[in-house]
């Protein structure tokens, strides 16, 4: 038996107009709505159509014109702001770099981990982790 878990956001991205260290890093910040819903295909557990806000932030850190760093972290509260425990969590470290035709190619480095309590004596924990490799067109 094999569990899958599908997941899909709707964000607002900010971008504030300033920038920190002389322009070489420039945050984002993100808020939305977070959809997730586990295909249990046969377990007797699962859950399914969790919808809940989702807040996250995203530094690029320019190393040169062509070359830069990420971080990235999102937080979606499933049962209240500060329950940490019934929530999901993400984040990622990766590489950009800008080719000569203006695309670019991402990698990253990531980390998931949702808790779920269905039923109080029930947890349902997942956690992933997981490359992600990008080309812009």
């Amino acid at each position: 038996d094999l569990t899958q878990t599908l997941t899909a956001s709707v964000d607002r991205t900010d971008r504030p107009i300033w920038t920190l260290k002389q322009g070489q890093i420039k945050p984002s910040f993100q808020a939305g709505l977070h959809y997730v819903t586990m295909l249990a295909n046969g377990f007797p557990y699962g859950f399914s159509n969790l919808i809940a806000p989702e807040l996250g932030a995203r530094f690029i850190y320019d190393v040169n014109p062509l070359t830069s760093w990420l971080a990235q972290i999102r937080y979606v509260p499933i049962s209240g702001i500060l329950s940490f425990s019934e929530a999901e969590g993400n984040f990622q470290l990766g590489w950009i770099r800008t080719l000569k035709n203006t695309h670019r190619v991402e990698v990253d480095l990531g980390y998931l981990k949702l808790g779920y309590r269905p039923i109080e004596s029930t947890v349902i924990t997942d956690r992933l982790l997981y490359i992600r490799v990008g080309y812009s067109l």
